[in-house]
């Protein structure tokens, strides 16, 4: 009804129109509209006597419809400053790691022995600018001095891990690599590469060929888990509701209206079913086949 009230809170329809829209018989609706225009002792709100709904021309009225317009406004507020604050966290990292501009190049070959120390760090470190400013510096493993098939392969893994959109400019990570790079020899470290660009993988895995380590566990859709963790929390709910319906079955609008609110934050399923009415479905489907198992052995008998 909530989702049915105009700017007002006042839900315009008629009991037949709102059994069809909720997918409930004429009686159970007429049942739930008793319990909401009934004062409420328990209830958090003492409005009206803790009412939720008053009739008026036309309808029905929320009497708490501008709370909950409130605490609607106010949560898109919050939700509003935090995106900003997190757009303005990411922006202010960015700006404060020096990106890697141009990994492109090769390594000069090292020709004067004399000066091993200079000539190492000149092979294997990234001093590339931009905008005229330092760019990060990059080390890399010494294993790969005068080859140039891994800082090939170190290219294209740069050219395909970055607009995967995760750490596009991040040194650190890059680092990293290559430090986990440099236990492996020149020709391992090309395999490992090849192996991750090959399969797809966001990250860089010993392959079995190697050392017989397994691959990276298959990916999983998260939004499936969640879904998947919703529906078995949902089922959770309705098995407990049944329970309890089945517990007040001497006064079931009682129950009901207790249900709906113990449940009003759980949302509907696909058939629009809140967690008391879809619990009332199979609470009522359970007591016609307890009734059927009374009379079969009397219509034997």
């Amino acid at each position: 009804m909530l989702a049915m009230a105009d700017s007002r809170g006042i839900v315009e329809g008629s009991i037949p129109g709102m059994a069809d829209m909720a997918r409930i018989t004429i009686e159970e609706c007429k049942a739930a509209l008793v319990v909401l225009l009934s004062p409420d002792e328990y209830s958090r709100s003492k409005n009206d006597e803790g009412r939720r709904l008053r009739e008026v021309e036309g309808g029905w009225l929320i009497i708490n419809h501008a709370d909950f317009k409130e605490k609607s406004r106010k949560r898109a507020a919050y939700m509003q400053e935090y995106r900003a604050k997190r757009n303005h966290d990411v922006t202010t990292c960015n700006h404060s790691v020096t990106p890697v501009t141009d990994c492109n190049r090769s390594l000069p070959p090292v020709t004067d022995t004399d000066a091993n120390t200079d000539a190492h760090t000149d092979a294997n470190t990234d001093k590339e600018t931009r905008d005229g400013k330092p760019s990060a510096i990059l080390i890399y493993p010494k294993s790969w001095d005068g080859s140039p098939e891994p800082l090939k392969a170190w290219n294209e893994w740069l050219s395909y891990r970055k607009p995967l959109g995760v750490a596009k400019n991040c040194p650190l990570l890059w680092q990293k690599q290559l430090d986990w790079l440099s236990s492996y020899s020149a020709q391992e470290a090309v395999t490992i590469i090849n192996a991750s660009i090959r399969n797809g993988w966001r990250g860089l895995f010993e392959p079995k060929s190697i050392h017989g380590q397994p691959p990276p566990p298959a990916k999983t859709d998260k939004n499936a888990r969640i879904k998947a963790d919703n529906a078995f929390v949902r089922a959770q709910n309705v098995q407990d509701a049944v329970k309890k319906l089945d517990h007040g079955k001497d006064d079931i609008s009682r129950t009901l209206k207790v249900l709906n609110d113990a449940y009003r934050d759980c949302g509907v399923n696909a058939k629009g079913q809140t967690v008391a009415t879809e619990a009332y479905e199979y609470w009522k489907l359970g007591e016609e086949l307890k009734r059927n198992d009374k009379c079969e052995p009397a219509l034997k008998g």
